[in-house]
């Protein structure tokens, strides 16, 4: 009868120990599924805000395009106008005027008549000058226009 209450014992031992054993994996168990879970999360959490910041730059991109074409054609159109003026102004078809006064020179007739003087022109140099003048302020203009936008939408339109 001993043999069997400390066989009883033994196995009721056993069983306890076995207990424990199964609830100690278990809790290892559990504690590596919450750990699992907490790094998909965060996975996840980084590839959506990757995906965000990729969408966002493919935006940025795609205004930066727009706004780079837009400025190119505005300038391509004011080169195109200066040389069509420069084209009319050669053919005598257009003149570029000069407001000026000419000073009274002492001992002139008052008057103030210079007989048979033609017309007053720029000479072809000046004329080129005030061509070259007029492309660099349209150059000046448009870079001056590009670079305002580039900054208002590229760099202040933070989201």
């Amino acid at each position: 009868m001993q043999l069997t209450a400390t066989m009883k014992l033994v196995t009721a031992g056993v069983i306890v120990a076995i207990i424990i054993v199964l609830y100690s994996l278990f809790t290892i168990e559990k504690q590596s599924r919450i750990t699992a879970q907490l790094e998909r999360d965060q996975a996840i959490e980084q590839r959506d805000s990757l995906y965000d910041l990729s969408i966002r730059q493919v935006e940025k991109i795609h205004s930066f395009n727009e706004l780079s074409e837009k400025h190119a054609k505005e300038l391509s159109n004011a080169q195109k106008e200066i040389d069509r003026l420069s084209d009319s102004i050669r053919t005598g078809k257009q003149r570029v005027y000069v407001k000026a006064d000419c000073p009274t020179v002492p001992g002139a007739d008052k008057a103030g008549s210079v007989g048979d003087a033609g017309t007053a022109r720029l000479s072809d140099t000046a004329r080129e000058d005030y061509l070259r003048l007029r492309r660099m302020m349209v150059d000046n203009l448009q870079q001056t226009r590009y670079l305002q936008d580039y900054i208002r939408t590229q760099c202040l339109s933070v989201k």
